[in-house]
């Protein structure tokens, strides 16, 4: 025979949830306990992961600057030392083609009749060819060069072999031999190679700093502080020079 159904005043009952006096019901202790247990655990897992993806972007992001840094500089290494090899070669042939044309004058005693040896004729057109050759790579050194060598390359240019070719001038269009200067160029000379051998190589590892967005910026504030300055007679205050008592 079947069973009846419980009558539901046999079921247990459930206490009410209380009612606060605002007519609304309020959550009990356990329930806030695991709400806030599920927020914290939400953002727990949130926060280490955005942090993740974070430094995986930085890092990203710093080794292809890294990478592209690596890269330029081995290249700017590989053009210069190419364009300062041939370079510093032309300039070598040059200053030692002038060192034996002033050994050839010194062994002559600065003879007037020097002058006509081939030997030194000919040593003066080889002179003249690796000077052409100095002429010829310059450009392409000035381009590569970093901009703190560049007027040092500017010297290379315009400095010992000017005054190589005064005295060369003169020897040839038969003006008096000078002793002296002969032999203060012929010394400067052997100093001149040695600082440009050190000059070139240290510029070949050499890396500009890339330029700033605030650059531009600077320059407008430094020539609008000039400006201000010439206009308003404004200049920097010289430093007082205290005057002892005279004895």
């Amino acid at each position: 025979m079947a069973q009846a159904p419980p009558l539901s005043s046999d079921l247990p009952r459930k206490d009410p949830a209380p009612i606060g006096e605002d007519g609304a019901e309020r959550i009990a202790p356990d329930r806030c306990t695991t709400l806030g247990y599920g927020y914290s655990m939400t953002w727990g897992a949130v926060v280490p992961a955005v942090i993740t993806a974070s430094a995986a972007f930085l890092g990203v992001g710093f080794g292809a600057r890294l990478s592209k840094s690596r890269e330029t500089l081995n290249w700017t290494r590989e053009q210069r030392l190419k364009a300062y090899t041939e370079l510093l070669g032309a300039i070598e042939k040059c200053y030692e083609s002038f060192t034996l044309i002033a050994a050839s004058l010194s062994l002559a005693k600065y003879d007037e009749s020097a002058r006509k040896d081939p030997k030194i004729i000919n040593t003066a057109t080889e002179w003249g060819k690796w000077d052409s050759e100095i002429d010829r790579y310059l450009p392409q050194a000035e381009l590569i060069s970093s901009r703190h060598i560049q007027p040092y390359v500017t010297y290379i240019r315009l400095g010992m072999r000017s005054r190589h070719r005064m005295l060369l001038m003169q020897l040839a269009y038969g003006q008096e031999i000078n002793q002296k200067e002969w032999e203060s160029v012929s010394s400067m000379t052997h100093g001149d190679i040695l600082e440009i051998r050190r000059r070139l190589r240290g510029d070949i590892t050499h890396i500009d700093p890339m330029p700033s967005f605030l650059d531009p910026i600077r320059l407008r504030w430094r020539i609008m502080r000039r400006r201000i300055a010439k206009k308003f007679g404004v200049s920097r205050p010289s430093k007082r020079r205290e005057v002892g008592p005279v004895s």
